[in-house]
């Protein structure tokens, strides 16, 4: 059986914009980015309220951007891999 993951942020500040235009984290549910997007995180709120995001596969694509305008001090996230049903 294939496991799947699931991610909790435990930091979580980029700059904040209303669309996330400018520095961003997101994340699909496979192998790039013509995998389904789960999610598209800016601001300082903990993506999914800090509860874990699963994935209905065994790999997850972060894709993270950033322009040169605003720094803060990013993220960080923990991963398990879980049976599915879990």
């Amino acid at each position: 059986m294939c496991q799947s993951l699931v991610l909790t942020f435990v930091r979580f500040k980029l700059e904040y914009h209303p669309n996330c235009a400018s520095d961003f984290l997101q994340i699909h549910d496979g192998y790039n980015p013509t995998a389904r997007r789960i999610g598209r995180y800016c601001g300082a709120q903990l993506p999914n309220g800090g509860q874990g995001i699963n994935t209905t596969h065994y790999v997850a694509t972060l894709f993270f951007h950033a322009d040169a305008s605003v720094a803060r001090d990013g993220f960080a996230l923990n991963w398990i891999s879980v049976n599915p049903s879990q």
